[in-house]
């Protein structure tokens, strides 16, 4: 199940239609979001796209099925996105292959999640020793407005801590969710402020102030986030996620192709708010470096065809590791 299902005292963490429907649009005049940056506002759109594929199930004669069922998102968009920027989402040239392609991911990532937080929750007993080594930890860098602590049913033994530089996002994402009647799964859930291109500052944050254990396996969750990176960042980061993850630990990263940065320009006419794109060898090259190569998988084009019948014409790749039996990072 992807989905949870009511709980005793009432509440929801399944999709359901809310009894605060009314006071949506209320909910945005209470509670805006004050001055999102261009790459923040990117959030908004993966929730449009998410919306749109979760519609694709109920089109008759859709080309191929949903790969992913996020309720959730309409109501982020009714509470937090104006007409006018609806009508800029609808209309992007980017929308066939952004769609395809954000599909795409948000199941891989999905599945990639899943599997572990099952086999974690499976290996959990009653003694204190077993229950430590159940736990596993996520870290979702530039969270936005990911739903998957809402959508997918992730154990008791997992901490989910997301990651924004701009606080407020996470916050008004969910206290919109909540207030129209839902909460997330058993896992627990950890807003974290701080900024992703500086590293040393935020693990400072993730360990001293919401109790992040380095010493936990940790799925680290880079979604999107590093075509707004600068390069010189990149390793920091893998770097860093080493140093602060315990064995059997895990990175997955989304990496754009520098080709993709003139083909949006000058074919789409679309200016995307991304950062200097490098050759996917190099940026793998620094993920080994920095101790994350053990069952290393890249997947493209012709592995999302043959996965899922789905063509995404832009060279933009998945990227996922396990870390290193030792940390070679000090």
């Amino acid at each position: 199940r992807r989905t949870a299902s009511d709980d005793d005292d009432g509440s929801r963490r399944g999709p359901r239609k809310s009894k605060h429907a009314k006071m949506w649009r209320t909910l945005t005049q209470k509670r805006p979001i004050s001055s999102l940056t261009s790459v923040q506002q990117t959030s908004l759109l993966m929730a449009y796209w998410r919306m749109l594929e979760t519609r694709r199930s109920h089109t008759p004669h859709a080309p191929s099925p949903s790969l992913i069922q996020d309720e959730f998102a309409p109501i982020l968009l009714d509470n937090l996105a104006s007409p006018e920027l609806l009508q800029q989402f609808q209309s992007s040239p980017f929308l066939p292959i952004g769609l395809n392609f954000l599909a795409i991911r948000t199941r891989i990532i999905d599945d990639w999640l899943l599997e572990k937080s099952c086999s974690s929750s499976s290996s959990s007993s009653s003694s204190s020793n077993s229950k430590r080594r159940g736990r596993r930890q996520v870290v979702n860098l530039g969270a936005g407005m990911c739903t998957r602590p809402y959508r997918l049913d992730l154990p008791k033994s997992t901490t989910i801590y997301e990651v924004e530089c701009h606080g407020e996002l996470l916050h008004t994402k969910h206290e919109v969710l909540q207030d129209a009647g839902y909460k997330p799964s058993d896992a627990k859930v950890i807003s974290v402020e701080g900024n992703v291109a500086d590293m040393d500052a935020l693990c400072e944050i993730l360990v001293e102030k919401h109790g992040l254990d380095p010493s936990l396996p940790t799925d680290w969750i880079a979604e999107g986030l590093f075509a707004y990176l600068k390069p010189l960042h990149h390793l920091q980061v893998l770097e860093r996620a080493r140093h602060f993850s315990g064995k059997d630990s895990r990175f997955i990263v989304t990496l754009v192709h520098p080709y993709c940065q003139q083909h949006v320009l000058h074919v789409l006419g679309v200016k995307l708010p991304w950062a200097e794109l490098r050759p996917i060898t190099d940026f793998i090259t620094e993920m080994k470096h920095a101790g994350w190569s053990k069952n290393l998988q890249v997947l493209g084009d012709k592995d999302f065809m043959a996965m899922f019948q789905r063509t995404v014409t832009l060279p933009i790749f998945l990227v996922s590791a396990e870390s290193n039996p030792t940390n070679p990072i000090t």
